[in-house]
């Protein structure tokens, strides 16, 4: 009996419409669970998001089962563990290295992080792709963000490979600097990014958040510990037309005040949300999203 029930969730899986098998079957997604109990933050984002927004939850699986591949630089990973087993749907995910076009398995492409991902699979797919992180949806998904109160003059975010760098731990000694463990749990990271004023971060969620959140923040690299070096950064950039602009974290932490009051949010921001939402393959979805005259926070009305 139970060899025959898992027969049939297999077929009705490969045949249904994901608006029917989705909601009803809990659908399998792939995030990346960390490398020696290593949950980074940003890694966790993608079953909160997409909870909040389309009500679905998903089960995590392997990459090479899953239904859904989201927030990430999990594009090269899925290069060599992706056996064909299911040809799942891509929403915004990102390359780590450079490379050539994608070789992989087929899959179903919706949306990748940045014009340097899309650049290396557009020509698989008929459709336009969508260009942005989710992460710049964590307004829309959780607008309590944005009633957060500010403790922090400045929000310190670094990678968790960059918590035991020089440079970060003298930073970290500074009175107005707050440390944001990337490693915590995902919705305790967006309350405390929420309340800083600023926000220093080599961790490319950091930014992300930050810019979601209109968060005045910088990129302030502080070894050679990441795998890719800047290509995420440069990848996640190149969608609002721009190029990563590394700074000196010692002297950010110094001279905040001059680029926190020239800084601008990314041009472009809003009709990334926009387009992601559009290209999730969602039976149900925010039926109207709208950015507030100051732009601080996302209001969402459900169907």
């Amino acid at each position: 009996m139970n060899e025959l029930l898992t027969r049939a969730k297999v077929s009705f899986r490969r045949h249904a419409p994901r608006q029917v098998s989705w909601p009803l079957l809990r659908a399998r997604m792939y995030w990346m669970s960390g490398l020696d109990d290593v949950h980074n933050f940003g890694d966790q984002l993608s079953p909160f998001i997409v909870d909040r927004l389309f009500r679905l939850q998903f089960k995590y699986s392997g990459i090479d089962a899953a239904d859904l591949i989201a927030v990430g630089s999990l594009l090269n990973f899925g290069l060599t563990h992706m056996t064909g087993q299911t040809k799942p749907v891509v929403w915004g995910s990102g390359f780590i290295l450079e490379g050539g076009p994608w070789a992989g398995h087929p899959v179903e492409w919706r949306a990748v992080r940045g014009e340097l991902s899309r650049a290396r699979v557009q020509h698989l797919t008929s459709r336009r792709l969508a260009v942005g992180d989710p992460g710049v949806l964590v307004p829309l998904a959780f607008p309590e963000l944005a009633s957060v109160p500010k403790r922090h003059r400045i929000g310190l975010v670094p990678h968790h490979s960059d918590g035991q760098v020089d440079a970060v731990l003298r930073a970290a000694a500074h009175p107005d600097v707050h440390v944001v463990n990337a490693v915590a749990p995902a919705r305790q990271v967006l309350r405390e990014i929420a309340a800083c004023e600023v926000v220093l971060s080599s961790s490319l969620h950091g930014l992300v958040i930050a810019d979601a959140l209109d968060i005045p923040n910088a990129w302030t690299p502080v070894s050679d510990n990441l795998h890719g070096g800047a290509y995420k950064f440069a990848d996640y950039y190149s969608g609002f037309q721009a190029e990563p602009n590394p700074q000196d974290l010692p002297e950010m932490v110094k001279g905040n005040d001059a680029w926190a009051a020239s800084w601008r949010p990314m041009p472009g921001r809003d009709d990334q949300v926009k387009n992601l939402i559009e290209a999730f393959p969602a039976p149900r979805r925010p039926q109207a999203y709208a950015a507030s005259p100051d732009r601080r926070s996302l209001v969402s009305q459900f169907d």
